[in-house]
């Protein structure tokens, strides 16, 4: 029995570092955000960065999480220690992590948590998001937003060159 389950959670951890190299990839649409998204849904979602997360495990999916410097956990699901992070399957409870160069990957049927910092956030499926005032709906291709990364600006552009002075008369 506990060797099935260990295998179980091997090949769901597989299947979610999988799907996360592809999203990354293949970001479908692009927002920028303000610091802070809250998101309710059903799918894929992924975080990158420095900052804050709060997760509230419904006990129906898998939570990643990796360069947490403080990970706080209280519930009833599977955990496993890995020396790269820590995986949480079936986890119903409360998940708070905070760290600089972080990765969540969250998958399942109601994947809800709210984040604060710098980075960048993955969201595929179907639910909710809020960043800052800005409110709109997960898409099936997925939709990566940035999060308290001011957007680049473009390069400076050279002044277009004038036109030589008339020739002057002798």
């Amino acid at each position: 029995m506990k060797r099935k389950m260990i295998l179980m959670l091997v090949l769901v951890m597989v299947m979610v570092l999988a799907t996360s190299a592809v999203a990354w990839a293949d970001t479908g649409e692009e927002e920028e955000g303000v610091g802070t998204i809250v998101a309710h849904g059903v799918g894929i979602a992924m975080l990158r960065g420095d900052g804050r997360i709060d997760i509230r495990g419904h006990g129906v999916g898998v939570v990643w999480i990796a360069g947490a410097e403080n990970l706080d956990v209280s519930g009833d699901g599977y955990r496993h220690d890995f020396e790269q992070g820590v995986l949480l399957v079936g986890w119903k409870g409360e998940i708070h992590a905070v760290g600089e160069k972080m990765t969540v990957r969250m998958a399942g049927g109601l994947i809800d948590f709210k984040a604060t910092g710098r980075g960048f956030v993955f969201l595929k499926g179907e639910g909710w998001y809020r960043i800052g005032d800005q409110e709109g709906r997960w898409h099936p291709r997925g939709r990566r937003f940035r999060l308290g990364i001011p957007p680049q600006a473009p390069p400076p552009q050279a002044p277009p060159p004038q036109a030589p002075p008339p020739p002057s008369e002798p």
